[in-house]
């Protein structure tokens, strides 16, 4: 293996998925480039605990998961966690394990796969990490998720950190780009669409090629927003939502709490619904149902629950997305939606137009995040000359449409959608 000299690494810890990036000299020369963690670069933010004492990561975490029958904990979108004063940690096998701690774990086997792969420890070199322009609107929950987020990095073994807001890193490479070629002063809106967080940056740059950010901005909405605002207005149908229940000498119809049902769009949630005070009322509610009619859509979230299928109906919500997403312009057209699991047997179509506006809440509020940030910095729409698009989520026909209509007179570009913000990160400032 050639020795690579680390200037420097970012590590761009997504909702979804996780990338690093590294800055160096390979044979005296600079080398900029994405570090393979897992498969097709990137190391899917998901762990899953057979024992307090075992644990698997990304893609592995997925395969063992479903060969040990879906037993044992499984978690995704816990980087959604670190702003929710709710939830403190989880019991593993009895065993109390905070959220730090399981933050921890993942940046732990992230920086031991890097370490694998340069043959040396990075304990000590300069790391630059990712987060989000707001993990909250909240001040105080904004404040409880970066704090949680330092102990969780310096918990993992890493010294010597800094953290970067991700649309800042992402402009970066735009900025890299453009060196060496001859430009005039433009204005650039960075729109950074991931899993967790909807990202803006406005980056003025000179005619001379040189840049400064003018604002950064955010909203803790993005991909699992649109995924769980399609959870909540077409399945919760399907897992209670409409269930009443009876209480043993009570003469009072009760409709399912809120408290609970509102947890199953979330999929960082659903460890909540285990716990066992939650998990002894769904037993519960067996015996007091008012229509015994409910008692398969009761089976079907106890399933859900039981069984930790949390990752398999998002996925099955996503693969909606993006057929939706790839379709053609016809409005009418419509793709399927089907989440089974026995005896769970969800099926029905999705037209395009349907998906849109069951979505167009939040595809608001993101917009409406975009164009603060022109405020922001002081810019007028009609002063933005490129908008570029990077993160997953920025691929979702209508919220591109939407975004792009801020910035009307804006040339349209792409970065990479899953490791732009990675390699700005490890990017001299």
């Amino acid at each position: 293996m050639t020795l690579i000299e680390i200037q420097r690494i970012g590590i761009d810890f997504g909702t979804s998925n996780t990338a690093a990036s590294v800055s160096g000299l390979r044979h005296g020369n600079p080398i900029h480039e994405i570090i393979p963690l897992d498969d097709r670069d990137l190391l899917k933010s998901l762990l899953y605990f057979p024992s307090p004492r075992e644990s698997y990561f990304g893609k592995a975490a997925i395969e063992k998961y479903f060969e040990n029958e879906r037993e044992g904990r499984f978690f995704q979108s816990i980087k959604r966690l670190l702003p929710n004063p709710d939830f403190s940690g989880t019991q593993i096998s009895g065993r109390f394990v905070s959220l730090e701690n399981l933050i921890s774990r993942f940046l732990a086997e992230a920086k031991k796969r890097i370490e694998i792969k340069f043959d040396q420890s990075i304990s000590e070199k300069e790391i630059v990490f990712g987060r989000p322009a707001l993990y909250s609107l909240d001040e105080a929950r904004e404040k409880l998720a970066t704090t949680r987020f330092h102990e969780a990095i310096r918990l993992a073994g890493f010294q010597n950190y800094s953290l970067l807001e991700e649309p800042t890193a992402a402009s970066r490479v735009a900025i890299k780009k453009s060196q060496g070629i001859p430009t005039k002063e433009k204005v650039t809106l960075v729109a950074d669409l991931g899993g967790g967080t909807s990202d803006f940056t406005v980056l003025h740059q000179s005619d001379s090629g040189a840049h400064r950010v003018l604002a950064v901005h955010g909203i803790p909405l993005a991909g699992d927003a649109l995924d769980s605002t399609f959870v909540s207005n077409r399945l919760l149908p399907y897992f209670g939502s409409e269930v009443k229940y009876q209480r043993p000498f009570s003469s009072n119809i009760l409709t399912f709490p809120t408290s609970l049902i509102s947890r199953i769009p979330k999929w960082h949630q659903h460890v909540i619904l285990k716990e066992k005070s939650n998990w002894n009322f769904l037993l519960d509610l067996k015996k007091e149902l008012v229509n015994p009619s409910d008692k398969k859509v009761l089976e079907n979230i106890i399933t859900l629950v039981d069984e930790n299928l949390g990752y398999q109906l998002h996925q099955s919500v996503e693969r909606l997305k993006i057929a939706i997403a790839s379709s053609q312009q016809d409005q009418n057209e419509e793709k399927n939606f089907e989440f089974r699991s026995y005896p769970i047997d969800i099926q029905f179509g999705v037209q395009r137009m349907q998906y849109e506006e069951i979505i167009q809440g939040v595809a608001r509020q993101i917009t409406e995040t975009a164009a603060e940030t022109l405020r922001l910095a002081g810019i007028q729409p009609s002063q933005i000359d490129v908008l570029h698009f990077t993160g997953g989520t920025s691929q979702v026909p209508v919220l591109r449409k939407s975004i792009a209509a801020v910035v009307p007179q804006a040339v349209i570009e792409d970065q990479d959608s899953f490791t732009s913000v990675a390699l700005g990160l490890s990017l001299n400032a």
